[in-house]
């Protein structure tokens, strides 16, 4: 997966699910390439994948998260919060992953989700932006206000 071989990725998953037995993983892994070699489109095959590793565990968070997608594409929502909502009950501590899930819910309930504020930077670094300011003016190299080359 990380070299973008897609395809080969997901025949070593099937073979793999094949020879070792199917597992939510193994088969969440195999619809996984499948989606990426398919430009993030769930096919019906891949759709089958996923059901199978679902069927396996009803909680495999990838599987969920993928079966969200495919209802995402098949245009309802109602699933799609559903799946991610059955993400959200499972999730452990992995915070970036929830915040994800959160902002496709939002997304999904047409909720606007407000971007997070950058916290105000600290004095020191205020004072040292105010210095290079002036150094840049007494160089002549940036006049105060206006960003190079503008």
């Amino acid at each position: 997966m990380r070299m973008q071989r897609y395809g080969d990725a997901a025949r070593a998953f099937s073979e793999a699910a094949r020879l070792l037995g199917e597992t939510p993983e193994r088969l969440s892994g195999v619809a996984e390439a499948d989606i990426f070699a398919a430009n993030g489109v769930v096919t019906a095959q891949t759709r089958q994948t996923l059901e199978k590793a679902l069927a396996l565990d009803a909680a495999h968070p990838r599987t969920l998260y993928y079966l969200a997608l495919a209802a995402e594409q098949d245009k309802d929502p109602a699933r799609a919060v559903a799946l991610y909502e059955r993400i959200l009950a499972g999730a452990g501590a992995n915070e970036l992953a929830v915040a994800g899930v959160r902002r496709r819910i939002a997304a999904l309930k047409g909720a606007t989700s407000t971007p997070a504020r950058r916290p105000a930077s600290p004095p020191c670094r205020r004072i040292s932006s105010r210095r290079r300011s002036a150094r840049w003016s007494r160089s002549g190299r940036a006049p105060v206000g206006k960003w190079p080359g503008s």
